[in-house]
């Protein structure tokens, strides 16, 4: 894999408990599915992309928990279709509109008393 910037861009559709994904992923099209469980704190995801690129399809499957608010852990695997699969395991904060909305107006105040 090559070391160049790359975009996603997706637009998403959710019907109950699937999201539907297609858009640009990591530059190329891609489609993508997310399965939203046990109250929506655990999401079961698959994307496939790079279509041409390798011998099959590249195909990340993960699987994210929402350990306390906000506070996910995740894991799984990126490419499992060809020899260049890789094994993942993160942790990762997710914050929606409403935190931003609050959040945003005492940045802007500490970002201006710091001058």
């Amino acid at each position: 894999m090559s070391e160049k910037l790359r975009f996603t861009i997706m637009l998403a559709k959710r019907i109950g408990f699937a999201t539907f994904r297609f858009g640009l992923l990591e530059s190329s099209g891609g489609l993508g599915l997310d399965l939203h469980v046990f109250d929506d704190r655990l999401e079961l995801s698959t994307d496939v992309f790079d279509i041409g690129q390798q011998v099959f399809p590249r195909l990340r499957v993960r699987a994210a928990f929402e350990v306390v608010s906000r506070v996910w852990i995740l894991g799984g695997i990126d490419d499992a279709l060809n020899d260049t699969n890789d094994f993942f395991l993160g942790l990762m904060l997710r914050f929606d509109d409403e935190d931003l909305k609050t959040i945003l107006p005492f940045l802007g105040g500490i970002s201006s008393s710091s001058l």
